[in-house]
């Protein structure tokens, strides 16, 4: 991601420095984001319940503080935030190349339920999981956006308009 920003290739290359440097925030902030709510979440994995021959009772995830018996640190779902981080392409690549930003949205959606999907199906999520990760990446990729917009405005404001740096540079 850091040698996107600095060397970028392919479509990255039509993006300003600042909007490769969203991109590659908006992917860590993300999966920061994801992995503190697990590790606080004392929610545990459907496979770890008893009706599946483990320990733990059903709980709610939104139940906080509330302890199910068993290991906990299931929700939200890690392995589909690996996708669903890369929300924030669309978003930097929104505002110049739409139709790059659909594909960019697709992949990274498609990516995180197909990784959801596979947790599921092994009994490490339920679907609800894999929901509130792309939520809570999306929210984290629009959140960041709103900040980066708002620093290219001032910055474009500020230099004459001979001045303002082309994509890319």
């Amino acid at each position: 991601l850091l040698l996107a920003i600095v060397r970028p290739v392919g479509a990255l290359t039509q993006l300003s420095a600042l909007r490769r440097s969203q991109l590659a925030l908006s992917t860590l902030v993300a999966l920061l984001v994801v992995s503190s709510i697990k590790l606080h979440s004392r929610t545990s994995c459907p496979s770890s319940l008893q009706e599946f021959g483990g320990m733990a009772s059903y709980v709610s995830h939104w139940a906080w503080g509330t302890r199910d018996g068993g290991d906990g640190n299931c929700f939200p779902a890690g392995h589909a935030s690996a996708g669903f981080a890369f929300l924030g392409g669309f978003f930097a690549f929104r505002h110049r190349l739409p139709a790059t930003a659909a594909r960019w949205l697709a992949g990274a959606m498609l990516t995180g339920l197909l990784l959801g999907v596979a947790q599921q199906l092994r009994g490490a999520h339920y679907m609800s999981h894999t929901f509130w990760t792309a939520w809570f990446c999306w929210v984290t990729a629009a959140s960041l956006d709103l900040g980066f917009s708002q620093l290219e405005r001032r910055t474009s404001q500020r230099l004459p308009r001979d001045q303002v740096p082309a994509p890319g540079l």
